[in-house]
């Protein structure tokens, strides 16, 4: 009645009843749905949305990082700068003293 081929070799059993049964429907289900990746999942290299920081100083800096200027800001070019040296040290502080406690906890363990 049809002409259903044997199982190939390597091929499931779960599979070939699958396809089967599709074709004695008259349609394949797991061939009949064009699927484009790309469609599915657009990529950008800047966040899409507006990002808010609860620190008014941090959002500055974040602005001021994603191209607006001290003037669109409102600052004066000093006041940028103390922002940025204030952070930079901050963010230089923290990361010494988590290289500090990783090497106590080194010494602890080993």
């Amino acid at each position: 009645m049809f002409n259903i081929p044997q199982q190939r070799a390597g091929g499931s059993v779960w599979y070939e009843r699958r396809l089967r049964k599709a074709e004695v429907a008259g349609s394949n289900p797991a061939r009949s749905i064009k699927f484009d990746p790309y469609a599915v999942a657009p990529f950008t290299e800047k966040p899409s949305g507006k990002v808010f920081f609860k620190d008014g100083d941090k959002q500055l800096l974040w602005d001021w990082i994603h191209g607006k200027s001290y003037k669109d800001l409102g600052l004066h070019p000093m006041a940028l700068n103390k922002l940025v040296r204030k952070y930079i040290s901050t963010m230089l502080r923290v990361g010494i003293s988590n290289k500090k406690s990783q090497l106590n906890r080194a010494k602890k363990e080993g």
